[in-house]
């Protein structure tokens, strides 16, 4: 039989959304829906490439579910899927303004390609979709934003999806409906007509990007041409955000000049034969001497607290600087055996496992010097060095320290620059910072 909701081709293009309907959906359904009250928002949780991987097993379901597992897929180019036009099995026990344990019957399902891991953003093309296709369905059904929600608020005890902010979401759908279009965080293109590129594109643009940071152009933005993306971003001080949208490509290609970076510490001036803290200034470290303020502003401009996602919650991101993506890292650097792929902190347990970090750091800096003399901004720089390499114990800088060789101490900072065997520019700009604040009286 053909199911009820045969108007959403319609309803999606006159919104001006690409619509592919999938052979059989007007007769695809568990059962007739009941009224629909309002729109559930999911991703796919899956990692494969290409558009719409995921459609077949949209259909057909899965092991433990039967299909069809929603009434519409949303490809990475913004392209809706009509999957259903009956019931399907999207929701299961849940409750949103109301309705519950009935989101199958009274909510339309929409699965969005994404995995919902770190390193898989969402398309600005994508999400424009998801939320104009939203708000034409909530107009045509007569329904407001509040009547669209994510999964993870239907059912916030077992699902995690969608990935990105709800409340945020909804702000961007009740714009749509209200007949405003919300300003795009990134440009589509430049200028030049140069793409706005992330995670999953490939092409020709992607090999000049490639070219410009330094990656094997293979014409494939993947997890490697990402972190080595956000390390040039960090270097050039632009927002570390893994995307080359208009303001990148400016800087890279040399059209626009980088902006200067925040000041983080004192600059001294150039290295002199003399040592750059004398002897008798400089005390020994108490037994309680702890990192002071310039060295957690140090660490911190180099760290960042990142990767944001809904809730103002912390998601654990691979080391950008590695062949491998470890260690897992999450908040200000903090890694550990209780920071894996799925970890996911709040500000406060970012800020007090830094804290907590720092107080650790400091001590096994302490343990490493001993009795040397060292000011509070040696200290400091020690301090940084060791929490980004774990070497303070070992590193010849320490030993010339201790030796009272400030100026060679200093010179030492710079051998530290590599990860993996390759020279990566935020190391060496680290580690300027470091020496420059381990000289400064």
């Amino acid at each position: 039989m053909t199911y009820a909701l045969t108007w959403l081709p319609a309803v999606l293009e006159k919104a001006g959304l690409k619509v592919a309907e999938v052979p059989g959906w007007r007769t695809r359904g568990r059962r007739e829906m009941g009224t629909v009250e309002g729109v559930i928002c999911h991703h796919t949780a899956t990692n494969k490439p290409g558009n719409m991987p995921t459609l077949q097993m949209l259909i057909d379901g899965r092991s433990d579910l039967a299909g069809p597992l929603c009434q519409l897929g949303l490809g990475r180019d913004g392209t809706y899927y009509i999957v259903a036009a009956g019931l399907a099995n999207h929701a299961g026990k849940g409750s949103w303004e109301g309705f519950t344990d009935t989101g199958n019957t009274h909510f339309i399902g929409i699965e969005a390609e994404n995995s919902g891991l770190l390193g898989d953003p969402w398309p600005i093309v994508q999400m424009d979709a998801y939320q104009r296709g939203v708000a034409a369905i909530l107009s045509h059904i007569g329904a407001k934003s509040n009547m669209c929600c994510g999964h993870k608020e239907y059912a916030p005890k077992r699902k995690t999806d969608p990935s990105f902010d709800m409340p945020t979401f909804r702000s961007a759908v009740q714009t749509f409906m209200m007949g405003k279009t919300p300003k795009p965080p990134i440009a589509a293109s430049d200028k030049k007509d140069r793409p706005t590129l992330r995670r999953g594109a490939r092409g020709p643009d992607v090999e000049a990007l490639q070219r410009l940071i330094g990656v094997d152009p293979d014409g494939d933005f993947g997890a490697r041409t990402e972190a080595a993306l956000r390390e040039k971003q960090r270097e050039l001080h632009i927002v570390p955000d893994g995307i080359c949208g208009p303001k990148t490509w400016a800087i890279l290609s040399g059209d626009e000049t980088p902006p200067a970076p925040d000041p983080v510490v004192p600059v001294a001036p150039p290295v002199v034969p003399e040592p750059a803290v004398p002897e008798e200034v400089a005390p020994a470290p108490s037994a309680q001497m702890e990192i002071g303020a310039a060295g957690l502003k140090l660490i911190q401009y180099y760290e960042h607290c990142e990767v944001a996602q809904g809730g103002g919650k912390f998601k654990a991101y691979p080391d950008p600087g590695s062949n491998t993506g470890l260690p897992w890292t999450i908040g200000w650097g903090s890694t550990g055996d209780d920071v894996k792929r799925d970890t996911v902190w709040t500000q406060k347990q970012c800020d007090d496992r830094f804290a907590a970090d720092m107080k650790s750091y400091a001590k096994e800096v302490r343990a490493a010097i001993g009795n040397a003399p060292t000011t509070q901004n040696q200290f400091d720089a020690l301090v940084s060095f060791h929490y980004n390499t774990g070497r303070i114990s070992t590193a010849t800088l320490t030993k010339r320290h201790i030796a009272k060789d400030y100026a060679g101490a200093r010179e030492a900072f710079g051998w530290w620059i590599k990860n993996d065997g390759k020279v990566l520019r935020g190391l060496v700009l680290r580690r300027k910072a470091e020496s420059d604040l381990y000289a400064t009286p």
